[in-house]
């Protein structure tokens, strides 16, 4: 019965350990009062310098092609085509459907390649693509994110960064996935869900 509850325990611990670092916070100080009146945000996606887990994002998927033809021709090639369309395409859609839910208590909705005044840049500083073997060894998938707020005709300026690290993504179901695609989407889900309630709550406008 000990052994079972300090298990039980343990599991719990290592369970509840990435909600403390899953916060956002003030990389560089700034006002959300600049949204005031705005309606639209330019919406930008940065993976720039992007590490994957403990390596570069250009080592990782290097290796990744080169196992994956070894395995079957041409394959890790299609592999890295499906990576760069989760980038371009799934990671952004996935971030911007529920930021734009969230941040219709204020008629604010963010799209990508629009007129407005302002930016929001989303840079991605890590991403892990984590792995599912249907048990409690599982990884979900995690990124850490920059969010820069600058304005659109002057990007070089920024006029507030926020951060969040850890951001924890599983299937939308909240089960876990055998696709890491999946997984990684619902972490740009998460994020898009986490800012905006972050500025809805400290927003002064």
């Amino acid at each position: 019965m000990l052994n079972k509850i300090s298990l039980y325990t343990l599991l719990l611990i290592c369970i509840s350990i990435p909600c403390f670092s899953q916060q956002i916070y003030q990389e560089k100080p700034g006002g959300l009062y600049i949204l005031k009146g705005e309606t639209t945000l330019n919406l930008r996606f940065d993976y720039r310098g992007m590490m994957v887990g403990d390596m570069t994002e250009e080592d990782y998927l290097g290796q990744k092609r080169e196992e994956k033809n070894a395995r079957s021709e041409g394959k890790g090639d299609y592999w890295v085509q499906q990576w760069e369309q989760n980038k371009s395409e799934d990671f952004p859609k996935r971030f911007e459907v529920l930021f734009n839910k969230y941040m219709q208590k204020k008629n604010i909705k963010a799209e990508k390649s629009v007129d407005a005044t302002y930016t929001l840049i989303v840079r991605t500083v890590k991403l892990d693509p984590g792995f599912y073997t249907g048990t409690i060894g599982s990884q979900p998938a995690l990124a850490d994110i920059d969010f820069y707020f600058v304005k659109s005709d002057n990007p070089e300026v920024v006029l507030l960064k926020l951060r969040v690290k850890n951001v924890e993504g599983a299937s939308a179901s909240g089960f876990g996935s055998f696709d890491a695609g999946v997984r990684m989407e619902e972490c740009y889900a998460k994020a898009g869900k986490m800012l905006a309630k972050y500025i809805l709550e400290n927003g002064k406008y």
